[in-house]
């Protein structure tokens, strides 16, 4: 089942969409990962835990929490679940993951996919 689109406007086209999403992959993308540097370059937590490399790159990677949370404010829209914000997680699956919900976000409010029955 696929919603038909607002009366009176037009879908925009496949250039102004790809650019539209890529701004938002660049707005999930880049906070997370300039804050994980200033993390990592600030606190140093391989000098703090030097015997745990877990808790170290646990430190690290918090910042990638940031994107999951945003995620899980949008994705109801665009027919996702509010936990499919956890694939953001999987490392080379977020790439693909995030790649889909900005293509939709930037569709929107014309809807081109299935649906998720309530």
């Amino acid at each position: 089942m696929v919603a038909t689109a607002p009366s009176g406007t037009r879908p925009r086209n496949r250039l102004a969409r790809l650019g539209l999403a890529t701004v938002f992959w660049a707005l999930l993308w880049i906070p997370a990962g300039v804050l994980s540097t200033v993390v990592k370059r600030t606190i140093e937590p391989a000098r703090l835990f030097p015997d745990s490399y877990l808790i170290s790159d646990s430190i690290t990677g918090l910042p990638y929490l940031l994107p999951v949370v945003a995620l899980a404010v949008v994705l109801p829209s665009i027919a996702y679940r509010r936990r499919d914000a956890f694939f953001f997680l999987i490392p080379f699956w977020n790439i693909a993951f995030s790649g889909v919900v900005c293509w939709r976000l930037a569709g929107l409010p014309h809807v081109d996919w299935p649906l998720r029955r309530a």
